[in-house]
């Protein structure tokens, strides 16, 4: 892990010196350098101090400093930093926690694409606008009006800029979104992706294991997220704005697993990749079998629509299966008649 800036006291901590090695670690030469050039800063001069802070003097050979470098604008630090944080509700709660402090106004910008208008801020162009700091990836049109709706309902410090937001957003085409979202330079954390996917695959209501329909809809999904993977290899990225709007938490987890850490050359269809993602979410019984899986994944399932639609893009583009355009038609009529009337 390194330091995350925006969560609880870290920026506090690290104004006053307060600084612990697994705070300093993980950082990206790029990405991190104004915050690495401020820990180095605080480093030197705590380092006069107490020589016996061995990890201090790692750290700064590590990244080729021997003397404190020059002092940087705090904004230009939280503005890189921001873009850097991957879990939306610790920049919900940073948001929430103070109007007067940058912190809370990077946090606010990053998860509506606000740029805020502060007496600091001349308020002109949004590139040289040191608030300016885009869209968090994963925050879509519906997901911004939830937050600011949040915001003012809870009077937060925030609330008359998400009314504002709130007006104004409907001037501003989903392009416009997903131009200020791309370009992701948020950690990837995988032990934070593992976590996630775990605790969504755990049995409802405290039971002590899935039952049959529970295990039968979770081998669905993620067979849905294997042909989302196999799809943009063929054809490129899918839209954000429809990506999001399809997906949910446990199903972009289990992508980024799925595609990053398991790797892609690995999986040999989607039978493979259910069953790896089941073994690592630790729900994988005896029982279930190589060819329960197959069974089930390519059956539908009138409680799921949105897999009778991702069955209806495997026929499609031939994925694990021949391509057959008129039975993709029939999946998509399906998923339609059940609900799920998005398309990619």
């Amino acid at each position: 892990m390194s330091i995350r800036v925006f969560r609880k006291s870290k920026w506090l901590d690290l104004e006053q010196g307060y600084l612990l090695f697994s705070d300093c670690v993980g950082l990206d030469p790029v990405l991190d350098r104004l915050l690495i050039e401020r820990v180095a800063g605080k480093l030197v001069r705590r380092i006069r101090d107490d020589n016996s802070e061995r990890w201090m003097s790692v750290f700064l050979r590590k990244y080729g400093f021997s003397e404190a470098p020059e002092e940087r604008d705090d904004r230009l630090v939280l503005r890189e930093q921001v873009v850097r944080e991957n879990d939306k509700e610790v920049l919900k709660e940073a948001a929430f926690r103070n109007r007067k402090h940058d912190v809370g106004r990077f946090a606010f910008c990053r998860l509506t694409g606000y740029n805020l208008d502060f007496p600091e801020s001349d308020g002109s162009d949004r590139d040289d606008n040191p608030y300016s700091c885009g869209l968090k990836s994963d925050m879509i049109r519906e997901d911004i009006e939830e937050f600011c709706r949040e915001m003012i309902e809870k009077e937060g410090p925030f609330a008359e800029e998400a009314r504002q937001w709130l007006a104004k957003l409907p001037e501003i085409d989903d392009d416009t979104l997903d131009r200020w979202a791309e370009g992701r330079t948020e950690r990837v954390v995988h032990e934070d992706a593992y976590k996630g996917l775990r605790e969504r695959m755990r049995p409802s209501d405290g039971a002590s294991e899935h039952s049959d329909e529970e295990l039968a809809d979770l081998m669905r999904t993620l067979f849905d997220v294997y042909i989302i993977m196999v799809l943009e290899e063929r054809i490129g990225p899918l839209p954000r704005s429809k990506k999001y709007r399809i997906t949910d938490p446990f199903f972009r987890y289990a992508l980024m697993i799925m595609s990053t850490q398991v790797g892609r050359d690995y999986l040999m269809d989607g039978m493979h990749a259910v069953y790896i993602l089941m073994n690592i979410g630790h729900v994988l019984r005896d029982d279930i079998t190589a060819e329960r899986i197959g069974e089930v994944i390519r059956t539908e399932s009138g409680t799921n629509p949105r897999h009778s639609f991702f069955l209806g893009v495997a026929y499609q583009y031939g994925i694990d299966t021949p391509a057959d355009e008129e039975i993709a038609r029939k999946m998509y009529a399906n998923a339609a008649a059940g609900g799920f009337t998005h398309r990619l």
